[in-house]
């Protein structure tokens, strides 16, 4: 009967610990309403995901990809496959002449350009895995346990013992949720989805504004109000574009504006999965 009150008493420090706990975590107990802190443990948590981490995450900056760096990766890409015995009629950046004369995006280096930029977003992810397990070890200093304070103070090695299994506890979950996050980023990197809905319609967009440049006439993409804000909203200086034609300049700045859409679609998507 001893043993039985025994089991029975730590079962109920035990379930009252995972309670306080919980409620410290969720903002909802009392304690976390009387701390001296600006943010309680939870809000911290919060921050650290929808502030710290969106913050974190890096947007897309058209000046890593100039018009040159661009044209290299295409030349780079031509080379390899003239190689490989490939025809390039289809697959690169150049007008054709015509009644509608249309552009070819080059596939292989846009993938490989949205690649590049997605894998930026695995380290801001870990990190936030990282921020979130600190905050759950702080909360756990930080609890008052009320309903248990009296019984953790008479037995201290088994206060020790409850604070360690959950550390131990914690730190075992860190490791698999990384492991969750990089096969997120892995799922956006294995498959370049470019029938994305919202991918399409603005590559729709650039082939209707290009598909009704006749008789040589300038595209009506480059005249359009939203492209306009959209170049005028880019702080970076602007690059020497002398050595460069009409049509390279045309080509690069219909791929900077294609990257630039497709890995915002994925920067949303990454947030919401990570959150």
């Amino acid at each position: 009967m001893h043993f039985i009150l025994q089991d029975l008493f730590i079962f109920n420090i035990l379930h009252q610990y995972s309670i306080d706990y919980c409620s410290t975590v969720e903002g909802t107990s009392d304690a976390d309403l009387e701390v001296d802190d600006v943010l309680g443990c939870g809000a911290l948590i919060c921050k650290a995901l929808h502030e710290n981490f969106c913050r974190t995450l890096p947007k897309f900056k058209k000046a890593q990809y100039s018009k040159n760096k661009i044209l290299t990766y295409i030349k780079n890409v031509e080379v390899m496959l003239f190689f490989l015995n490939f025809s390039f009629s289809n697959l690169f950046c150049f007008n054709s002449q015509g009644t509608c004369p249309g552009i070819f995006i080059p596939d292989k280096v846009f993938k490989n350009l949205a690649k590049k930029e997605i894998r930026s977003f695995l380290q801001p992810s870990l990190d936030c895995v990282d921020a979130v397990h600190y905050e759950l070890e702080k909360t756990m200093e930080k609890c008052e346990f009320k309903e248990i304070k009296k019984e953790l103070i008479r037995f201290p090695i088994l206060s020790e013992r409850i604070n360690e299994v959950l550390v131990e506890l914690l730190a075992d979950r860190v490791q698999p949720t990384k492991d969750f996050v990089k096969s997120l980023i892995k799922i956006q990197l294995d498959y370049i989805n470019t029938r994305n809905p919202e991918f399409r319609k603005e590559k729709l967009e650039i082939d209707l504004s290009n598909g009704g440049d006749k008789n040589g006439e300038k595209s009506s993409r480059s005249e359009s109000p939203d492209h306009r804000s959209e170049d005028a909203s880019d702080s970076e200086p602007e690059e020497d574009s002398s050595n460069l034609t009409a049509v390279d300049i045309e080509n690069c700045n219909i791929i900077q504006h294609l990257l630039k859409t497709y890995i915002e679609i994925v920067r949303k998507t990454i947030e919401d999965m990570v959150l």
